[in-house]
């Protein structure tokens, strides 16, 4: 075992930290258990040493029989309701405890920084939110119940059984330590097995997830079979790791009851042969044999609340290493812009995802107010990465971005993202209302300025013709909307906060030549007097640039107007040519697919 792994074993569970704030509600539930516990503890004690000692063989009292009667109703009316007040109780914790981690793995996901997102499947990511708490849940409302309610049965029993006959008792007690090796030895096992099954149904959910997202692509390219056969070896993975787990569960349990019930035989031949020699009463053996019966029942539950809580040791590892994965830093100045022109300067910008492996190399370049720069370079040049700097979605290696003359790490980061609008190639709309889709949580952007914004993006008109205008919610991911409608939603969504600077990912490529012309109004009106920063797709947004500078290996190499480069650059001659035929039409795809 490796001194990671040690440490590891050595930390406490940390369902404990989590139980903690509702202590209140344990204890109340912990004292509804002891009562249950107390009630069953006391009925072979008084079946036995009462009705069949007291009643049926020393004599016949008929009023004893009749208070046994009517004290044995009352006790089950005590124990339903103190049953009624562990199940609730115990329940209330366990669902406090999954609601505040779910409000918390959830908040914790949206503050992680981008490059966390882009590491992890998001498959991955929902399975901690759904099969790891949906074990943790199980964990606390049924293992820890279990726990505390047979581990005190247990205790009682044990008692009992030494006041009762204290020799039986020592031959009784030979056979705990054997069930309790064999509950140790396959917990190890139902843990790591548990660990591996929760690794493979993330993996089967992220093919599931990748699937339903790119359900278009796979219908385009026939892809039905190969889906098919990687959802199914994910599923064989997890049906493997599934049955290990359960093959220990199934084996440890009634090896446990075997060694149980053959100590109890035991037990009954040398009991039986102390009544038959006058050293017990029958009603004490009867009660000894029914408080011994009574043993099977906490030990199998123990053991099956010890395999729960291993399951929930392995699911909290998992939701606990989430939970410490890095928030994004939105640490820096409180420094706020009152007013902003929009100036963009890059001074010697270095940045890589991999340390060693920079992405963009000592960038310089200034956009001034109003400027439309327009980015153009190979696949994984880094026009993208570069993009995503200046909202500080990423941090640079070294090097300054400003705006308007202030370094943006020494900025408010709401105050900074406020000023920044995007539109993204993949538009990603919300399934909620129109309107909601274009404010965004910006709870300070008010109707009218989201009609202003959908006017300017050229999408008032089709949304006032919807059954709701701009009240109508619309399907997942927009999909009961056009390409071109759902682009100009968020074109409308990119300018409703009025940002000064804009940063554009054009989409029109995958746009009819009725919507493409739309949305292009749509945008050109968007970018009228901001700084607008756009990764080039299309002939258009290269002629109307004030700036094309071209990216090549993480470096500028080349800045100017179209006129300019086509006489004196050198790449991008052959990127236009490449890219662009003499009438506007995109002949090559390689520079409108995704890059670094």
């Amino acid at each position: 075992m490796t001194a990671e792994a040690k440490q590891q074993e050595r930390q406490p569970i940390p369902l404990v930290e989590w139980v903690k704030p509702y202590t209140g509600s344990l204890i109340l539930g912990l004292l509804c258990i002891v009562v249950v516990v107390t009630v069953d503890v006391s009925l072979p004690f008084l079946f036995g040493d009462f009705l069949i000692d007291g009643v049926l063989i020393t004599q016949a009292n008929y009023e004893l029989l009749h208070w046994i009667t009517i004290g044995g109703i009352l006790l089950f009316l005590i124990k339903g309701l103190f049953v009624y007040g562990q199940v609730y109780f115990m329940a209330y914790v366990g669902q406090k405890v999954v609601y505040d981690l779910r409000s918390k793995m959830y908040r914790h996901l949206l503050e992680m920084p981008l490059g966390q997102h882009v590491r992890h499947k998001s498959g991955s990511l929902v399975s901690r939110m759904t099969s790891d708490i949906g074990v943790i849940q199980n964990a606390v409302t049924a293992g820890l119940t279990d726990l505390v309610l047979h581990s005190l049965s247990l205790t009682l029993i044990i008692l009992m059984l030494f006041v009762l006959n204290w020799r039986l008792a020592l031959i009784s007690m030979v056979i705990l330590p054997l069930a309790y090796i064999a509950v140790k030895g396959y917990g190890g096992r139902v843990r790591r097995f548990s660990a591996r099954l929760q690794e493979r149904i993330a993996g089967m959910t992220a093919t599931l997830q990748e699937s339903l997202e790119g359900i278009r692509v796979i219908k385009a390219f026939r892809m039905e079979s190969e889906r098919r056969r990687r959802f199914q070896e994910d599923n064989d993975l997890s049906f493997g790791a599934s049955m290990k787990s359960v093959q220990a569960m199934a084996t440890v349990t009634p090896v446990v009851e075997l060694i149980l019930v053959t100590g109890m035989l035991g037990v009954l031949w040398f009991g039986a042969r102390s009544v038959l020699e006058g050293r017990m009463t029958p009603g004490g053996l009867v009660a000894f044999l029914g408080y011994l019966g009574m043993i099977t029942r906490p030990v199998s539950y123990l053991t099956r609340s010890l395999n729960l809580l291993q399951q929930a040791r392995a699911a909290a590892e998992r939701v606990t290493a989430l939970l410490q994965a890095p928030r994004e830093d939105v640490t820096g100045g409180e420094t706020r812009l009152e007013r902003v022109e929009g100036r963009v300067t890059f001074e010697r910008v270095t940045f890589s995802y991999i340390p060693g492996k920079p992405v963009l190399k000592d960038v310089t370049l200034e956009a001034l107010p109003g400027e439309t720069i327009a980015l153009i370079g190979p696949s994984g040049a880094g026009k993208s990465t570069l993009v995503n700097l200046i909202p500080r979605f990423y941090r640079p290696d070294s090097g300054r971005i400003l705006i308007d003359g202030v370094d943006i790490q020494t900025l408010d980061l709401d105050s900074l993202r406020r000023m920044i609008g995007l539109v993204p190639q993949e538009t990603l709309l919300f399934g909620m209302s129109i309107a909601e889709n274009i404010a965004a949580g910006r709870t300070w952007i008010t109707p009218e300025r989201i009609r202003e914004a959908a006017e300017l993006a050229n999408a008032h008109e089709f949304i006032t013709n919807l059954p709701n205008g701009y009240e109508t919610v619309i399907g997942e991911r927009g999909a009961t909307l056009s390409g071109g409608q759902r682009q100009r939603i968020a074109i409308a969504r990119a300018v409703a906060g009025d940002p000064r600077i804009l940063i554009l990912d054009e989409a029109t490529s995958a746009l009819d030549a009725e919507s493409e012309a739309i949305v292009r109004d749509a945008l050109m009106r968007a970018t009228s007097n901001r700084t607008t920063f756009v990764i080039a797709h299309r002939l258009s947004t290269i002629l109307g640039a004030s700036k094309i500078v071209v990216l090549d290996q993480g470096r500028i190499v080349e800045v100017g107007t179209h006129e300019e480069l086509m006489e004196r650059g050198r790449l991008y001659p052959q990127l236009y040519r490449r890219q662009f035929g003499q009438d506007g039409a995109v002949l090559s795809t390689g520079l409108a697919s995704g890059e670094a």
